[in-house]
């Protein structure tokens, strides 16, 4: 477990702003799979609202994640930025062509792992 410091140094607004993201990705990596479940099995008439608010989530733990990157990496949380960056334009891309099924995969797997991921980082806090 690492400590609360970064690069050496106590830095209170990275570490409480992982704390925040982690307990938000939560809640939002729970939504990921149920919007996930809802363009696999039938859209409800605001499913496209719901998938439009968690990616405002999703970009938002985006912001988050490159703003305590350095940090993360010091308390072990492995993120491959590579591919979430190719999730992202996959996403742009199913939307692109409305393909629920490319949705539906993109949500419940890279999003949902980076999601999780920094899910669990709160835990990695002593």
């Amino acid at each position: 477990m690492a400590d609360n410091t970064v690069n050496g140094a106590d830095n209170k607004e990275v570490i409480e702003a992982v704390l925040t993201a982690s307990e938000y990705c939560k809640k939002l990596e729970r939504a990921l799979g149920n919007v996930a479940f809802e363009f696999e099995n039938g859209k409800a008439d605001d499913t496209e609202d719901y998938a439009k608010s968690i990616l405002e989530g999703v970009n938002w733990t985006i912001q988050v994640y490159n703003a305590t990157k350095d940090y993360l990496k010091e308390i072990g949380v492995e993120v491959d930025q590579n591919a979430v960056n190719e999730a992202i334009k996959a996403i742009g891309k199913a939307y692109e062509d409305d393909d629920d099924n490319a949705k539906a995969e993109l949500f419940k797997g890279e999003l949902k792992n980076f999601i999780g991921a920094i899910a669990l980082a709160g835990g990695r806090i002593n």
